[in-house]
Order: C-alpha cells, then structure tokens, then sequence
C-alpha cells in the first residue's frame, strides 16, 4: 500500500488528468480541480515524445489518439481524422488511419 492516500491535483489537463487518473488506480484518493469554468481545446497543438506515449498506452487511450491525431512531414502536418487539409500544391501521399 502507498505511504501517500490523499492528492490535489491541480489541473486538468492532459497530465493533471493522466496523474490523477494512474494514482487512483493505484489505491490513492484523488481530488483533481482545474480553474476554468470549463474544458475546451485552445487551437494549438502538442507533440508528443515518448514517455508520453507511454503513458497514454498505460492509460488505454493510446489508440484513439493515435488515429484522431496528425503526422509531420516534410510538407507541413497532415491530419488523420476530420476534414481533409487544404490542398496546398504539394505532391504528398495521403496518409491513412491506420499508419
């Protein structure tokens, strides 16, 4: 059993979430508040390296992130799900969901 039983975790995003989520699974009670009224996406994006990746297999959302995610190339960022890019005269290869 853990010497720790009770966490704060401030912030809800996508490590604060990660963080509550792994300790609460390993026994700890978990209190995890975020200051906006509401959580919404802000427009940019993230890379992700690979403990990340780790842990977002750990998790078990590995997989749905992967497919709704993009993938750099030399011609810029190229979506996997939504809609399709705009055409920007280049000659890249679609790429599919399951790559």
């Amino acid at each position: 059993m853990s010497a720790v039983r009770n966490v704060l975790v401030i912030g809800a995003g996508s490590a604060g979430t990660a963080a509550a989520i792994l300790l609460a699974e390993a026994g700890v009670s978990v209190e995890l508040v975020e200051a906006k009224p509401d959580i919404a996406a802000l427009g940019s994006g993230i890379t992700l390296q690979g403990n990340a990746l780790r842990v977002l297999r750990q998790l078990g959302v590995w997989d749905p992130v992967r497919r709704c995610g993009c993938r750099d190339s030399p011609h810029g960022s190229i979506p996997r799900c939504g809609p399709p890019p705009v055409s920007t005269g280049s000659k890249a290869a679609p790429i599919s969901a399951a790559t």
